[in-house]
């Protein structure tokens, strides 16, 4: 063999030396000084403890392993009657005063995992007389060769009862002296994994800003989003997207909207998506926004708002009040109609008086069809009205208490706009008022009372007379008034229509007294503004009318733009004549 090729030799075997030498030091630098509680809420000369962690992937053994405080050194003892002093990957010691069992009345027992390993040391105190709180000292790990493994010069001053945590415990963090990667946490967390340690992958939705359009009498409401995504975990998030979704009716009927793709993101790095949602109907809306990812913590994968579009002024409108109500139903109460084409959640909608006492909707998932109407009652009472049903009624928590001698009243969209706004006058005892007309001035003439005889309709169409009418443009004649159905003298109903539009769809319905309906008796489409009807008291009904009084219910469709006219009014049977 030549000199170079011993030489070649010989420098492989002092290499392999070298890191068979170096190999155990190198696995010892895996286990760190992740805790430390040097002003404990317990008793100060026992509650006292250093945590480590092993961050590598080969158990350690720490006999003649040595703990330092910058003053003085104490060695590593087991617990009594526990295993050999071998910390496996990813467990945590856990260092404790000798007197923790006696003085320190056991003190973290309950919150130490099992899986934990105990250790302690042959002092009274851990370093020369325990750590110091007002004052900084370095705590390090010594390994049997005496290398130092981990140190940690902690910050002076901790709140009583909070440890020093280290927050991050891999790479450049592993043995890095940055104060920045420690922090102060109340309780600490002996054993287990530090509140401030971020996890392995965490991507989370942090932030969102909803902004929606305030035109009132805009058609098309859109919302801007701003929403901001981050990454709270330590390693790179992988690529995923985000769904958007969102509810008009606030019963977790979600529509999907559509996804943004996320790019994968570094540890604490962020991104904002930005959007915007059009051609949206009035109303309140709740958005969600989900990432379509499996990580750590779940909690943060899903953040929701609400965005709240007003409606037109008069969407709704108030139609009836039962001011001072009939001592055999004694329940205030009022009406609202629906004026418009859509469906309109109630939830959220409130009503306040003059002397601003409230009543809302806010916990209702009811929805009021186009042209119906629904009921704000004081008590379950109002059902003793023939004919109401919880379908479209509510009774609100509180209740704005009708004030007898007139009041006003105002309707609020969810949004807070005011939609509706009546002044109703000095009522009678027994009587609601039925609207006349929706006049912009809300004044009291907008209102009559109904007739002693009905007293009321909740729920249904009013009343009426010659002078009433929910629309000006629909006119309704009926003659002879009372007539006698199946008698020989004004045995027939005769109803002139003056209607609003050429080309209508015309509907007629009766009710009795109480608001019951009793049929449609007419359906039909006319191309003409006139047209009249004549009605024997018994077509599309079981039997024909008895005598007593009767309310009729017209409603002209357009055919061609769909807008809804209505009138109402009574009708008198005399009884049968045969």
């Amino acid at each position: 063999m030549n000199f170079k090729s011993k030489y070649k030799v010989c420098s492989i075997f002092f290499l392999l030396a070298v890191l068979l030498h170096l190999f155990p030091r190198l696995i010892s630098a895996s286990v760190i000084i992740n805790e430390i509680m040097y002003n404990p809420d317990g008793p100060e000369n026992y509650c006292e403890y250093i945590e480590l962690l092993n961050v590598g992937d080969s158990t350690i053994n720490l006999e003649n392993w040595l703990i330092s405080d910058g003053t003085a050194e104490d060695s590593l003892l087991a617990e009594p009657g526990s295993q050999p002093l071998s910390l496996s990957p990813g467990q945590y010691a856990i260092i404790l005063d000798p007197g923790y069992w006696e003085g320190g009345e056991y003190w973290y027992d309950d919150r130490i995992p099992p899986t934990t390993l105990i250790l302690t040391v042959p002092g009274s105190a851990l370093g020369s007389a325990g750590l110091t709180n007002s004052s900084s000292e370095r705590v390090s790990l010594l390994d049997a060769q005496l290398d130092t493994i981990s140190s940690r010069l902690y910050l002076p001053d901790a709140p009583n009862g909070f440890s020093e945590e280290r927050i991050l415990t891999d790479g450049e963090f592993r043995d890095g002296e940055g104060d920045e990667n420690w922090q102060f946490v109340a309780g600490g967390t002996p054993g287990y994994l530090n509140f401030s340690t971020p996890p392995q992958m965490d991507l989370a939705l942090t932030n969102l800003i909803l902004t929606s359009d305030s035109l009132q009498n805009n058609p098309n409401h859109g919302v801007d989003y701003s929403l901001t995504v981050s990454n709270l975990g330590v390693n790179i998030s992988t690529q995923t997207s985000i769904s958007i979704y969102f509810d008009r009716h606030l019963n977790q009927s979600f529509e999907y909207f559509r996804d943004h793709n996320i790019p994968p993101l570094a540890y604490l790095e962020e991104i904002i998506i930005d959007g915007r949602v059009e051609n949206l109907l009035p109303g309140k809306y709740k958005f969600r926004f989900e990432l379509n990812i499996q990580d750590e913590n779940s909690t943060n994968d899903i953040i929701t708002d609400f965005a709240y579009f007003p409606y037109p002024p008069s969407s709704l409108g108030f139609d009836e009040i039962m001011p001072s109500p009939p001592d055999t139903i004694p329940c205030e109460w009022f009406e609202l109609l629906n004026r418009t084409d859509e469906a309109i959640p109630i939830g959220g909608w409130s009503v306040r008086d003059a002397s601003n006492r409230w009543a809302d909707a806010d916990s209702i998932y009811l929805q009021i069809e186009p042209g119906a109407r629904f009921l704000y009652a004081e008590d379950t009472t109002i059902f003793h009205w023939q004919g109401t049903n919880s379908t479209n009624t509510i009774i609100p928590q509180t209740w704005i208490s009708l004030n007898d001698n007139g009041d006003s009243l105002f309707l609020f969209d969810p949004s807070g706009f005011p939609i509706a706004t009546i002044v109703y006058p000095a009522a009678e005892k027994g009587r609601s008022f039925q609207r006349v007309s929706y006049s912009e001035s809300a004044t009291a003439g907008d209102w009559q009372r109904t007739s002693p005889l009905i007293g009321g309709t909740p729920g249904f169409p009013p009343e009426s007379n010659s002078n009433a009418h929910s629309h000006p443009n629909l006119d309704v004649k009926v003659s002879p008034n009372p007539f006698a159905p199946g008698g020989t003298n004004n045995s027939k109903l005769q109803f002139q229509f003056t209607l609003p539009a050429n080309d209508c769809k015309l509907e007629l319905r009766i009710f009795d007294v109480n608001g019951a309906p009793l049929g449609l008796i007419l359906s039909t489409t006319t191309h003409s503004k006139k047209l009249t009807w004549t009605w024997d008291g018994r077509q599309n009904l079981s039997e024909k009318l008895i005598r007593g009084i009767y309310v009729f219910h017209a409603r002209a469709i357009a055919v061609e733009t769909g807008r809804t006219w209505e009138k109402k009014g009574t009708i008198v049977s005399a009884g049968s004549g045969g």
